[in-house]
């Protein structure tokens, strides 16, 4: 009934073999396996491209970058000299208004403090001729009290005196 011989052991797992690949072959066939492999075999292709230019690009950007700190130093002094230049030139500068705003200063203080003379010396001119006048007009009242004569003697003096005036 039941042979387990090594030659039908042999064919029958051969014709389950065969019966296998078939039944595979069927399954890639319906479920389009092979465009489906291919689909990914050329987005694994892009990706791979892709990854290739990134790191290129990202080579010369690390060159350019390496470039660019090999220049840092140099760069670093002569923005270091600029901003020294821009504050020697900002000190001149500075110390220049300083000296036209002082030199102003002095000026404005000269000029105000001759005005501040004048000033006194006028009020000192107008309060010396008042307390003149009225020392002048104390003696003239003492000068009459004593001598009640000498005040006609003074407008007769001025009397004489009016034709002697001229009128200009």
């Amino acid at each position: 009934m039941f042979d387990f011989s090594y030659s039908n052991i042999l064919e029958a797992n051969l014709i389950n073999f065969v019966i296998m690949l078939l039944i595979f072959a069927l399954l890639g066939w319906k479920l389009k396996i092979g465009e489906k492999i291919e689909a990914s075999r050329k987005k694994i292709e892009q990706f791979v491209e892709d990854s290739s230019k990134k790191v290129i690009e990202s080579e010369k950007k690390l060159n350019t970058t390496k470039d660019s700190l090999k220049n840092l130093p140099l760069e670093l002094e002569e923005i270091e000299k600029n901003a020294q230049n821009a504050l020697k030139n900002l000190e001149k500068q500075v110390e220049t208004e300083t000296d036209k705003i002082v030199a102003s200063l002095n000026l404005n203080k000269d000029k105000e403090l001759e005005r501040e003379v004048n000033k006194v010396e006028k009020d000192l001119r107008n309060n010396l001729s008042i307390s003149s006048i009225e020392k002048a007009k104390e003696t003239l009242k003492n000068m009459m009290r004593e001598n009640p004569d000498l005040h006609h003697e003074l407008i007769n003096d001025i009397i004489e005196n009016l034709d002697r005036l001229e009128i200009k």
